[in-house]
């Protein structure tokens, strides 16, 4: 792309035999597949290389997509400035689905920052994606999207490489608020103290957040729990956990419904800690449909920490989530709970 002195963006209805809306069922490595193609697609159409961020660039590296205001049928491409993009219409004798790419202006476009996918398809990097959506989206979706970018980034690198998650926070928090300004800069300072190393899934992170809201201490994510294995010599791990008072919470999410190994996993896992002392309690999407429903899981929670020594005051109201993150960021919000 002549080391994309120019991004490209297009604003054209492509047509191709595939919609940008794919299947939900799909793993991300499935979903990512199904995007190149598409993408490579698209690009031969128009005749360009087409450099790609927002929704698009998640899906191309495989992080999930949170919810947010951009049209999820469309290609979001990128371009520097207005006067960069490029407008013109794809050959249309190729007929079925209409794929529209929708243009957007990044003016932080760095070189450095971009991905080469294939000779067709370029994406701005993962922190810069994180930038762009924070116009998109609300502070919870916005942390939660930038957990998983985080886990992302640390498994994209080679086995030797991992375990580094708080330098790729650190590294994330300070590329993006060193940034010249841009529409959810405010939103992304705001974000920064919620954000967390090792949250495996959205609702991990979701759990961890509401949690918060209510003034439970800060668990630890995806806790490795010593002197745990399964007959495989694999260590035991819970997605959050107080580790001073034996509690953890698991997120079963329709995988551990649906596979049968899986599923066995988990209950050995949690059969061995709860004979072991530890107190686990299980989530699920029922847990996190209303306000009721997760209310009601962090009461239960929290009168179990404190009866094992936890001591911290429990608000039955949840705290808004941006006077959370302020909290975090002068240091109130409690992090050792065996404290008063």
């Amino acid at each position: 792309m002549n080391t994309m002195n120019s991004a490209i963006t297009m604003n054209a209805n492509v047509s191709t035999n595939t919609s940008a809306t794919l299947p939900m069922g799909e793993s991300l490595k499935q979903r990512k597949r199904s995007m190149i193609d598409l993408c490579t697609n698209t690009a031969k159409l128009l005749g360009q290389p087409l450099l790609f961020g927002l929704t698009t660039s998640l899906v191309l590296q495989e992080v999930p997509l949170p919810a947010c205001d951009l049209d999820m049928t469309a290609l979001h491409t990128v371009s520097s400035s207005p006067d960069k993009r490029i407008r013109k219409k794809a050959p249309s004798a190729q007929t079925q689905t209409q794929v529209r790419t929708q243009p957007h202006v990044w003016k932080q476009l760095n070189n450095e920052r971009i991905l080469r996918i294939n000779k067709h398809v370029f994406a701005i990097d993962l922190f810069s994606t994180w930038a762009q959506m924070a116009d998109h989206v609300d502070l919870m979706q916005l942390v939660i999207l930038g957990d998983s970018i985080i886990n992302a980034a640390e498994q994209q690198q080679p086995v030797s490489m991992r375990g580094n998650g708080t330098a790729l926070r650190d590294k994330l928090i300070s590329m993006t608020l060193g940034l010249s300004p841009f529409r959810g800069k405010r939103l992304c300072t705001l974000a920064a103290p919620l954000l967390m190393p090792n949250a495996a899934s959205p609702k991990e992170s979701e759990i961890r957040l509401r949690l918060l809201q209510h003034d439970v201490p800060l668990p630890r994510t995806n806790y490795v729990v010593p002197n745990a294995t399964f007959k495989s010599g694999s260590a035991m791990t819970l997605d959050l956990a107080w580790p001073e008072f034996r509690v953890a919470v698991e997120y079963d999410g329709d995988q551990h419904r649906t596979d049968k190994t899986q599923w066995y996993r988990d209950q050995q896992k949690r059969d061995w800690l709860q004979n072991h002392g530890w107190r686990i309690f299980v989530a699920n999407a029922a847990t996190l449909a209303d306000e009721a429903s997760h209310e009601e899981f962090a009461w239960r929670l929290s009168r179990n920490l404190i009866a094992n020594g936890a001591r911290f005051t429990f608000l039955l109201t949840p705290r808004p989530l941006n006077k959370v993150a302020k909290r975090l960021a002068r240091g109130q919000v409690k992090r050792d709970p065996t404290k008063a």
